[in-house]
């Protein structure tokens, strides 16, 4: 009997992601429903758990999700959404020597660790992102069109088969079509998302306050992205409830 009871336990520990291989961060922060997916395998993610190459983190249309990695990533996954970390290498002190990251879809927060920026790459179904010493927010539709809005640094969007386009304006979102074609912008409009909102595609921008303290922009990054918003909402701040009020509230990034 304890035998038995021994080779289911062990049985169980190898089907876990844990059992077949180390993890390389953690959940800070959940909130609703986040699962973890490898293979035929799928978890719910709750705070603390660690995190785990090839395994495809998502949530639902109320859930997010906080994550940290060794070398102190910081990934922060709007309602929605969809990533996969394909590569994380490490050395003995944690540093990352090549991370590899691919957002399928959804709204997401990106901070650079203490790893050398040029070991990053991230992966969208229409372009390729190379980081220089970054944080920034990410829209990535179904179909591939993308926002990219800075918090500090630059990053590099590198369109399937055209040209590259260092974006460093914060303030400004950057767009891409499906098809390649770049477009900055100094005002959100929701026609170009197919009628999303700001506080959908941008939802670390436009309530700050559902972040823990480390993954925030500053007050000042925040209220240049206030001026992206329409005039109506500007104005009245009634089209989409309660999205200026934490916009004047934020902590420190750190």
């Amino acid at each position: 009997m304890i035998v038995r009871a021994v080779a289911v336990l062990v049985a169980l520990f190898l089907a876990s992601p844990a059992g077949a291989q180390q993890a390389v961060g953690k959940a800070v922060a959940i909130t609703v429903n986040v699962t973890g997916a490898n293979d035929a395998d799928q978890r719910k993610i709750v705070k603390g758990d660690g995190v785990f190459v090839s395994e495809r983190i998502s949530t639902d249309t109320k859930g997010t999700g906080q994550f940290e990695l060794l070398d102190q990533t910081r990934l922060a996954v709007g309602p929605g959404s969809s990533l996969k970390l394909d590569r994380f290498v490490y050395n003995a002190d944690k540093k990352a020597t090549e991370v590899a990251i691919e957002l399928g879809r959804g709204a997401f927060r990106f901070i650079t660790g203490k790893s050398d920026s040029r070991v990053y790459s991230i992966r969208t179904p229409t372009a390729t992102l190379g980081v220089r010493g970054t944080a920034f927010d990410i829209y990535v539709t179904p179909e591939g069109e993308m926002a990219v809005a800075m918090i500090n640094g630059r990053v590099e969007v590198c369109p399937r088969g055209a040209a590259c386009r260092m974006h460093d304006i914060v303030g400004r979102f950057l767009r891409l079509t499906p098809a390649g074609a770049f477009s900055l912008h100094d005002r959100w409009d929701a026609a170009i998302f197919g009628g999303v909102a700001f506080g959908t595609a941008l939802p670390f921008l436009a309530a700050q306050s559902m972040l823990l303290p480390g993954f925030r922009a500053n007050n000042s990054v925040a209220s240049r992205y206030a001026q992206i918003l329409p005039k109506a909402i500007e104005q009245t701040g009634k089209i989409v409830p309660n999205l200026l009020q934490p916009l004047k509230q934020l902590n420190p990034f750190r």
